[in-house]
């Protein structure tokens, strides 16, 4: 392969990690601004808090939700804990997670309920689809990333 086309394949990289950059930085400062408009806590929990309120809830809550859609589409709509499994078999921000990786299934659906009912308000508020909307872009440019990385190393 000639170094023009390998300046092109580092230059496309650039850009989605770029992007990528942008949605992480964009979903960080709504989800900023998301815990400031719920104000005060009624309770300070002691420890560490829950990751499915965080990222990773919000990708595993997305993931699912795009595989019961596309599948309700065709008419064959596959339980909750198959599409479980299958997001998090072939999401790759989902594959490396390791609190996800961890869990069995039965532990992951009951994580996966605390989670969608956490992120339950993203159908009805507006700032909780921006949240979403910011949470898939980073996943697309993360899933792009990596295809491009591939791509580089196998030249």
């Amino acid at each position: 392969m000639t170094d023009g086309s390998r300046e092109q394949l580092k230059e496309q990289i650039r850009r989605v990690k770029a992007e990528f950059d942008d949605a992480v930085a964009e979903s960080r400062r709504l989800y900023a601004k998301l815990e400031k408009l719920k104000g005060p806590r009624q309770k300070i929990k002691s420890g560490r808090p829950s990751i499915w309120k965080g990222h990773e809830g919000g990708y595993l809550v997305l993931a699912v939700e795009e595989i019961l859609a596309k599948h309700k589409e065709n008419g064959r709509r596959p339980s909750l804990a198959d599409a479980i499994r299958w997001a998090v078999k072939t999401d790759p921000v989902l594959q490396r997670t390791k609190a996800i990786c961890r869990l069995t299934d039965r532990a992951l659906q009951a994580r996966y309920q605390q989670a969608a009912d956490y992120w339950s308000k993203s159908r009805s508020d507006p700032l909780y689809r921006d949240l979403d909307a910011s949470y898939k872009r980073a996943a697309d440019a993360f899933g792009r990333l990596l295809s491009l990385e591939a791509a580089f190393d196998a030249i």
